[in-house]
């Protein structure tokens, strides 16, 4: 009984840390460059596989395939998302086949594995903006994250005076 405890936990462990992008797409893909680094040096990294991180700004399904704006977050090393308050700019990729753009669409977060194409030249809002180009060769798409309260904030309803002797029992309450 203890061992497959142990077995069950540890098979847990395992797959809460487990990578978003398969193996052999890890091993193409160059490390230890940022995604500000290989903004200022393209030419360099053309046709290079980089694994980032990011939220969809936009989604478009056409002819060639679906395309993704996508705005950079920072990952950790299994490729988790780790802040999406910070970002070091958009890139577009293609994804050469049908995603759902109402799966795929505006703030859901996601992880790609993708190969440098080049460049394009495009704006957010009235600024002028140099998009770096991506194939994708992965996409992880993250699930949702629901707010969960388990317990009711507003119960009992405070009464009249502003006491509630019941307050410590219910939780802080918020009007």
């Amino acid at each position: 009984m203890r061992r497959l405890f142990g077995i069950i936990v540890i098979a847990l462990f395992t797959a809460s840390c487990a990578y978003v992008i398969s193996k052999d797409v890890r091993k193409q893909a160059v490390k230890g460059v940022s995604y500000s680094m290989m903004k200022e040096n393209i030419g360099i990294y053309n046709g290079s596989v980089f694994i980032f991180g990011g939220f969809i700004a936009k989604s478009l399904s056409n002819a060639e395939g679906t395309w993704l704006e996508i705005v950079q977050n920072p990952t950790d090393k299994y490729g988790n998302i780790t802040s999406t308050d910070f970002s070091e700019g958009r890139s577009l990729a293609l994804y050469k086949g049908h995603l759902d753009p109402l799966i795929y669409e505006k703030g859901r977060l996601l992880t790609i594995a993708g190969e440098l194409t080049g460049t394009q030249k495009g704006s957010i809002g009235q600024m002028e903006y140099t998009y770096p180009i991506f194939t994708i060769k992965e996409v992880y798409l993250w699930q949702e994250q629901t707010a969960y309260f388990p317990y009711d904030y507003n119960y009992p309803p405070s009464n009249p005076w502003g006491y509630d002797p019941w307050r410590w029992w219910y939780g802080p309450y918020f009007p």
